[in-house]
């Protein structure tokens, strides 16, 4: 029965002849819309649950009776559901998994529902919180989310309160037995001209304000791909306005499918290259300091989770003499879900991964920049081209210093030796926020050339300590 139970959640996001449901003549096809609904013997609503079936899950209306409905799918399936969890379209993932968003679409969030419709550690995590949030007893809630200074005088956590949900159990067997994270959570690597489009749409089209320095705007769609992070770049710098991208062609790199930045996160590297991943909980939540608040840590039962993928990754490593290195490694990450951010490491943050050297493939010692792809490229070399660029000198008031960037230094790289540019580094060089006058190595961004189109790849800041 265990068995049969995963093989029916799996159906709910595996579109397979197999899985699909057996039709009954005058049958109507519907598709469950709760998160983990019972599944009675009878039109009883207090009949013997037979069965669970998880969101998008598609059926067959046989009958209805009052607010029972018969229902059958998969291979044999038969049973009864409260006919308000059905409904005649699938549900989209982003309306069910985007928390942050308009107060209209806020009310659909469910992160229980949106586990199920595309499984994920993220998924599971979230749905943890909401299980946390929702199914201990208001004056326990309010006692775990209670302030416990450790200065002046440490105080005792409270007990944390958890028990077994099935729901949740069986969230934790599916990422146990092995998913591909959803490729919907995550966005396309957007193109210049598409982040201009979607910087002109929403702060003007006039050359003052389109060309000025400004966060008040967004990646295109971003709302729509709730577990990605979406830097929003439109190719420029302000500061230097004769900086700009060189004209290309299509070159090496024809599918975005193909390739990813150097520190893609696990889940979009699984989504991406369709590389399995399985997770298991190692550990129970806790009681952690953040800053000088202990608060607890961890997805209702899980406090901390490893997750691996079930295939090596290779990462390209370009040297600054044009050395191309390639590495294998196995993505693998040990998660304290809602963990401490009490953590800082000054500088910037990007680091390689890739430990295992494949044979034939020269040593890089002085990486310049490096990429993810799910198979090894034959390349040995690369041509680069470096030179800089500074920032024009402007009018300074009396005990004014010039902030912002001051020098670009651009590095176009040639990966496969037609005379075309690949890659794009702009090393910016300017002021850190809150240390220095020295100018430092602030921003780094990368553009990759595919089908002949510049797009924003991968971006790297200088983060401070204080």
């Amino acid at each position: 029965m265990k068995s049969n139970r995963f093989h029916k959640q799996l159906c709910a996001f595996l579109v397979t002849a197999a899985c699909m449901p057996q039709a009954h003549a005058d049958a109507k096809k519907m598709w469950v819309q709760g998160s983990w609904v019972n599944i009675r013997q009878s039109a009883d609503m207090n009949a013997k649950v037979i069965d669970h079936l998880s969101t998008n899950t598609p059926v067959f209306l046989i009958a209805q009776k009052d607010k029972s409905c018969e229902i059958s799918w998969g291979i044999s399936g038969h049973g009864y559901i409260p006919c308000k969890f059905l409904a005649d379209q699938v549900l989209v993932f982003a309306d069910v998994a985007t928390e942050n968003s308009s107060p209209e679409k806020a009310k659909n969030y469910s992160p229980t529902r949106a586990f199920w419709i595309a499984p994920s550690m993220r998924g599971l995590f979230n749905a943890g919180k909401y299980f946390q949030e929702n199914l201990l007893k208001p004056e326990q809630l309010n006692l775990e989310n209670g302030s416990v200074q450790d200065r002046p005088e440490p105080q005792r956590p409270p007990k944390l309160i958890r028990y077994s949900v099935p729901e949740f159990e069986a969230m934790k067997e599916m990422m146990n037995k092995g998913v591909i994270a959803p490729v919907v959570a995550f966005a396309p690597l957007f193109s210049c001209e598409q982040m201009q489009e979607a910087k002109r749409r929403q702060v003007g089209s006039s050359k003052d304000e389109f060309t000025r320095s400004s966060n008040d705007w967004s990646a295109p769609d971003a709302e729509k791909y709730p577990y990605s992070y979406i830097y929003a770049h439109d190719c420029l710098v302000p500061e230097i306005p004769k900086l700009s991208l060189p004209k290309i062609k299509v070159s090496y790199f024809k599918d975005v499918q193909k390739v990813l930045p150097g520190n893609t996160q696990i889940e979009e590297i699984s989504a991406k290259f369709g590389i399995v991943e399985r997770g298991s909980v190692t550990g129970s939540p806790r009681w952690a300091l953040d800053y000088d608040t202990y608060r607890y840590t961890g997805a209702w039962d899980i406090g901390s989770y490893t997750l691996t993928l079930d295939k090596p990754v290779y990462e390209h490593v370009i040297g600054r003499t044009g050395l191309v290195a390639v590495y294998r490694w196995l993505p693998g990450i040990d998660e304290e879900p809602f963990g401490p951010s009490a953590s800082c490491e000054e500088g910037l943050r990007n680091q390689r991964n890739g430990k295992e050297l494949l044979s034939g493939y020269p040593k890089v010692k002085d990486a310049l920049l490096w990429f993810q792809s799910a198979t090894p490229l034959s390349f040995r070399t690369a041509k680069i081209n470096s030179r800089a660029y500074l920032a024009p000198a402007r009018s300074l008031k009396e005990g004014e210093e010039q902030r912002g960037i001051k020098k670009v230094v651009v590095y176009e790289v040639d990966l496969d030796g037609d005379g075309i540019a690949d890659f794009v580094q702009w090393d910016m060089w300017g002021e850190p926020e809150i240390s220095g006058p020295s100018p430092l190595l602030t921003l780094r961004q990368i553009f990759i050339n595919i089908n002949g189109v510049w797009h924003p790849f991968e971006r790297d800041s200088y983060g401070e300590c204080t």
